[in-house]
């Protein structure tokens, strides 16, 4: 992550922003030469790196993005990521004999029967972004400590985090989301580990990724927002450089190619690109100011895993006595 050159907050919607007339840095739209995209497997279903599989598609540039999402079963967050690709589909065209599925959409039978895929898709872009497709959240709450672990890693690794949702109030992500939050500000981020391990006296501050939330299938509302990003900034969420709402219609066509190669979803995979690279935020590369490499950057992370995977700060939480627990998981009222 980049040196914040302010400290004031920045909480801002696409409308407010629109309306100052802010300067944004320009959206990488143009078309990359060869294939759109690589996808490949990044976590297997038992949550293990997969370096050999991922490693050949890297690159040694500086010039990259790491983006990762996170929401429920449902709510649309392969299809959100997928569409940061539908400029490049629409401008080529829908064709059955060589379109792609960036990441794993499902179909409506998938949906009705319950699939999901444990572990970590990716998909890597011409233009290099690295995006990170996770299993859904809250899939058996045996499983919240091991989900965390995972979020945690995430977001310790990525610049940003898009957090979609299909309903304008959420109480139980909201509640994932102050407790990643408090979770993560207690385990050091990449960037600190790395000056750790090389025994560095001067360690970065802490990194929380951008924090981008997206509310699917849903029409433009500006009040939608208001109360998420009142909630984050009353959370550690506060120390992220910045939080940002964006509200998503619903897109035309019955299969992921009619969706992802329609004009419409060509506007919103624009829209998506210009908030990533919007003035202000991470610089290509940058973790917690230490410039890696992709390459450099996947070489880290299989100790870095199994360094998260070690920390006591997950277990300790859910060892704690019911009431306490219960006391961080009640309703999210932003002020309490």
């Amino acid at each position: 992550m980049p040196e914040r050159r302010s400290t004031r907050h920045e909480t801002t919607s696409r409308s407010s922003r629109e309306k100052s007339g802010g300067a944004k840095k320009d959206v990488k739209e143009k078309r990359p030469t060869g294939q759109a995209f690589t996808r490949c497997r990044f976590m297997d279903d038992e949550w293990r790196i997969c370096g050999d599989e991922v490693s050949p598609w890297l690159l040694e540039t500086h010039d990259f993005l790491v983006v990762a999402t996170l929401g429920a079963q449902k709510v649309g967050r392969s299809t959100v990521l997928s569409t940061l690709l539908s400029p490049f589909f629409h401008a080529d065209g829908p064709s059955a004999a060589n379109f792609q599925v960036p990441l794993g959409i499902h179909t409506a039978e998938s949906f009705l029967e319950g699939q999901s895929s444990p572990g970590v898709d990716m998909c890597i872009t011409m233009d290099r972004l690295l995006l990170l497709d996770a299993q859904p959240l809250f899939e058996s709450s045996a499983d919240l400590p091991s989900e965390l672990c995972l979020m945690i890693f995430l977001a310790s690794i990525c610049h940003c985090i898009l957090v979609v949702t299909d309903t304008a109030l959420d109480p139980e992500l909201w509640r994932f989301l102050r407790l990643l939050a408090t979770l993560k500000a207690k385990v050091p981020d990449l960037a600190s580990w790395l000056k750790t391990q090389a025994n560095e006296a001067s360690t970065p501050k802490e990194a929380f990724p951008h924090l981008l939330v997206v509310f699917n299938n849903m029409e433009e509302d500006e009040e939608l927002h208001e109360p998420m990003e009142d909630f984050l900034k009353y959370t550690a969420w506060k120390a992220a450089p910045s939080i940002r709402c964006v509200t998503v219609p619903h897109l035309p066509g019955l299969s992921a190619e009619e969706m992802l190669c329609s004009a419409q979803a060509a506007e919103l995979g624009r829209s998506l690109r210009q908030e990533l690279f919007h003035e202000g935020s991470a610089a290509p590369g940058g973790f917690g100011g230490l410039q890696l490499t992709e390459k450099q950057w996947l070489n880290h992370l299989l100790e870095y895993w199994d360094f998260v995977q070690k920390r006591s700060e997950i277990q300790s939480y859910f060892d704690l006595p019911m009431a306490g627990r219960l006391k961080s998981l009640d309703s999210p009222d932003p002020k309490s």
